[in-house]
């Protein structure tokens, strides 16, 4: 046994010689420990040891890359007071080859921008093509009269750069600080000249991580002599260019597959959510092939879901239900939005939901369009959130013009969005 034990040990510290011995290569040591940590992505048997003459072996699951993600409560308002967001923290090379202290963004599937409320993290050397950023979140009315109170909204440069994800992304074998870290490479970003009542406080937040579609991603052209503010003052009614976002233009210059996997566990603090991209969206332990449920979307400005109805199940007493199909097929009003606080539905079952306070919602999706027609409706998915969990979060809201899964749904279900393939995975946490 113990000659076993030489051995195993003399074996491991060759390894640390080159960082690799059957597959299994070092990736960090740490010297105040004394503990050579050894990983491997093959699933097989990786060993580690303690050089004061003790050892341990075991097996390690498959390590799959993916970006940490923070839960946290962002700005509120009268209607959402302490609402639940999911967090991302990048940080943004300079002109000078640093890099910035890191930034807390929300993670929103709802808009396009990726933009920080920092305007000093901007470079004039990394100006973009002479455009500006300018959007408002209160919907049309905010478009015709910014100064509204309702009006939260933002106008900024454009650049175009290198931002890395901060906290250490779990990449394998990693060597240097550059390497250590995932990147978005020579990307738009927006800096926030001016702003009103945006995530832009520390620990509520430092911006807007939108990565939708192009269709919301708007550059609007300074004119000579002019600045953003003169955006600002009409409204951002402007022409624009539609330019494609910052993890939407990283995600399709990989290769294939073009996917985006969000993972949340509803709970606030860091790491506890994750942003995996490419392969590693459907190769973790959130996804399950087998209960992975396809649907129909649309890849044009939200990650839409073509909605067939939504049923709301008492626990006592009659189902109501309401088709929304033409709404959502008409428009681009039924979508996934991790920017929103609350689920919304439409304004027909407010009165029955306010009279029982329980039961669940459930939201039958159509399959994606090249099955919905050989699918029963009775077989089409279903997302199924509990309403009295909703209320007591005051995450239910109502509307005639939008129906929204928003960052309640996230915390029930693993996601994975092909950007490129028309369609949606959802997985039932």
């Amino acid at each position: 046994m113990l000659g076993k034990q030489l051995l195993l040990y003399i074996a491991v510290v060759a390894a640390h010689s080159n960082g690799c011995i059957d597959g299994v290569c070092e990736n960090e040591t740490d010297d105040s420990l004394g503990l050579l940590h050894l990983r491997q992505e093959s699933g097989k048997d990786a060993y580690s040891y303690r050089r004061r003459k003790s050892y341990s072996y075991r097996r390690r699951r498959k390590s799959t890359s993916y970006i940490p993600l923070t839960g946290f409560i962002g700005k509120g308002n009268a209607q959402f007071p302490t609402p639940a967001r999911i967090g991302v923290e990048l940080q943004v090379q300079g002109s000078n080859g640093k890099l910035s202290d890191p930034q807390l963004l929300m993670l929103d599937t709802g808009s396009s921008t990726l933009v920080f409320c920092d305007s000093s993290l901007g470079s004039k050397k990394l100006e973009f093509d002479n455009y500006a950023s300018c959007a408002f979140y209160g919907g049309s009315s905010c478009a015709k009269d910014p100064t509204g109170k309702d009006c939260p909204g933002y106008v900024g440069y454009m650049f175009k750069g290198n931002v890395a994800f901060s906290g250490g992304a779990d990449v394998p074998y990693a060597t240097t600080e550059y390497h250590k870290r995932q990147w978005m490479k020579n990307v738009p970003y927006a800096t926030m000249e001016y702003h009103k009542d945006m995530l832009c406080s520390n620990d509520q937040g430092s911006g807007l991580f939108g990565i939708a579609y192009k269709y919301m991603n708007r550059g609007y052209q300074i004119p000579k002599g002019g600045n953003p503010m003169d955006l600002w003052n009409v409204g951002c009614n402007e022409q624009y260019d539609q330019i494609e976002g910052a993890l939407m233009q990283t995600v399709r210059a990989q290769a294939a597959p073009h996917l985006i996997g969000i993972y949340w566990s509803g709970k606030m603090g860091k790491h506890e959510g994750a942003l995996y991209l490419g392969k590693s969206a459907i190769s973790n332990e959130h996804y399950d092939a087998k209960r992975a449920m396809s649907v129909w979307s649309r890849n044009f400005s939200y990650f839409t879901v073509m909605m067939y109805e939504i049923v709301y199940v008492p626990a006592s007493g009659q189902n109501y239900s309401l088709v929304v199909d033409q709404t959502c097929f008409n428009s681009d009003t039924c979508y996934m939005d991790s920017g929103s606080p609350s689920v919304i539905i439409p304004s027909g079952f407010q009165t029955l939901i306010d009279q029982h306070k329980d039961g669940v919602l459930k939201f039958v999706i159509f399959p994606p369009e090249d099955q919905y027609k050989t699918i029963a409706v009775d077989d089409y998915p279903t997302v199924t959130l509990d309403v009295a969990a909703l209320l007591s979060a005051g995450q239910l809201s109502y509307s005639d013009n939008e129906n929204v899964l928003g960052i309640p749904y996230f915390a029930q279900y693993y996601t994975v969005f092909d950007v490129s393939g028309g369609s949606t995975q959802i997985v039932k946490m």
